[in-house]
């Protein structure tokens, strides 16, 4: 996840030096809620407990691969949800480790898709384009360091 998040902000930053680094002056109206309040932390906990209780049983129906199934469906609205769940499963060897990271970066491909839609549909093609480019180059990083890991051997 480090190196998923160094490339991020390395494209980000290549981004932000290719335009220019030019100052718009648009003014934008932003509501920010307390995020440790009451109500968005239930709504997470309820979520998570969803998204566990769904893994769970998908484990159960459909073997480890329902696991997947899951991740793909609660990826698309949090990707804490999945890696939490994902590993509550692995810590309780429903699934193995190997089999747990392919999950979290199903739900993380999941929620970029998501991500990638909403911008597409909210703003602009340019913006949804290199937010495109943002993403394809982090998920591309950390299906790189997993088959890197997994080519030399190493057990997590």
């Amino acid at each position: 996840l480090g190196l998923m998040m160094a490339a991020a902000l390395a494209g980000a930053w290549l981004i932000s030096t290719r335009e220019g680094g030019e100052q718009r002056n648009e003014s934008v109206k932003l509501v920010l809620e307390n995020p440790y309040s009451f109500l968005p932390t239930l709504k997470f906990g309820l979520f998570f407990v969803a998204i566990y209780f769904l893994s769970k049983l998908a484990t159960e129906v459909l073997g480890s691969q329902g696991v997947l199934l899951a991740s793909l469906v609660g990826g698309m609205a949090s990707v804490s949800a999945v890696a939490l769940s994902t590993a509550n499963l692995v810590s309780a060897e429903a699934i193995s480790a190997e089999y747990g990271v392919f999950s979290v970066l199903l739900g993380i491909a999941a929620n970029a898709a998501m991500k990638l839609g909403l911008a597409r549909l909210h703003g602009t093609p340019r913006f949804a384009f290199w937010l495109g480019v943002g993403l394809a180059a982090v998920l591309a990083t950390g299906l790189a360091t997993a088959a890197a890991l997994a080519i030399s051997g190493f057990q997590l």
